[in-house]
């Protein structure tokens, strides 16, 4: 019989994080509570952390982003409600009810949770919403865009199969970040409701990762896609790309911050290119996909 809720982790190479991760589950007080790790063929130390613990492993044939790892991950599973926890992170008590206790309406497709930065103690996810170009504001603001759509953050949250299934699972194109967002757009356009709860906690480490090279480009590459697959249509492309140099000066420092490569007039003039690069890269790839699917593009899991 499959569980009713699994918990899906992707990991590549951070072993002593994944233990932590995989211990705060086994810990839930969900009884059928399914654990399922996603790596990547190679990495003996993460299949031995959790064979350590009893929790199945399956594995890519390399490391295709993170969005391919989830459409793995759900394709293994049969469980109706299917959350997914990073490997850097730990699920505090009472994590697992949480999220399936709202996902048992079915009019909701998705559900985020509470995240804390351990390095500062500081709560850093927050109900958000998501504006056409990417661009996330607390939804409690009252001079916020009437435009967002409630969104989620990768690192703690949930999703009903059937919803998963109506879209088509998670777009491969994005290696990391904008994966989650996306899909709560293609869940609102399909007419489910994205909750938070406060009752869904998680610890993040924000551990270095071996994947995320080119931060920068690939932030700016992510999210100029998100914007430009989404918004193209609805938006113009006119304003999608003033909107985007718009935020040049915001991505520099914000995206610059904590990374030590782009330190120095090096790291200054790499940064710039990136940013610009990223961009470009973004809005072509993103312009291409709405125009071939428009509002039905899909993602790449049989769900």
């Amino acid at each position: 019989m499959a569980s009713a809720l699994t918990a899906i982790v992707c990991s590549y190479r951070r072993p002593r994080n994944l233990a932590g991760c995989l211990q705060s589950l086994t810990e839930q007080s969900l009884s059928d509570l399914g654990i399922l790790v996603v790596g990547v063929r190679g990495d003996t130390q993460t299949v031995q952390t959790a064979s350590d613990l009893g929790i199945d492993v399956i594995l890519q044939d390399q490391p295709n982003g993170v969005a391919a790892a989830r459409n793995l991950g759900i394709d293994h599973t049969e469980a109706p409600l299917i959350a997914f926890l990073d490997d850097d992170a730990r699920a505090r008590q009472g994590w697992a009810v949480a999220l399936a206790t709202v996902l048992e309406d079915p009019q909701i497709g998705a559900v985020g949770g509470r995240v804390f930065d351990t390095r500062t103690g500081e709560q850093v996810v927050h109900p958000w919403g998501v504006d056409p170009f990417g661009v996330t504001h607390l939804l409690s603001n009252a001079d916020r865009p009437k435009t967002l759509v409630p969104t989620v953050n990768g690192c703690n949250m949930a999703f009903s199969r059937p919803a998963l299934r109506s879209v088509g699972g998670f777009d491969p194109y994005y290696s990391y970040y904008y994966d989650e967002t996306d899909m709560c757009v293609r869940l609102a356009r399909a007419g489910y409701r994205i909750e938070f709860t406060g009752a869904a906690t998680v610890d993040h480490d924000f551990a270095d990762g071996p994947t995320r090279e080119r931060f920068i480009y690939s932030s700016c590459r992510m999210r100029t896609y998100f914007s430009t697959k989404n918004y193209m249509k609805s938006v113009g492309k006119s304003r999608l790309i003033l909107e985007q140099f718009r935020l040049l000066r915001q991505d520099y420092q914000a995206f610059r911050a904590g990374h030590k490569e782009y330190a120095g007039i090096v790291g200054t003039w790499t940064a710039l290119a990136e940013l610009v690069s990223g961009r470009l890269t973004g809005f072509l790839d993103g312009a291409k996909r709405a125009i071939q699917y428009g509002d039905n593009a899909r993602g790449g899991s049989a769900c």
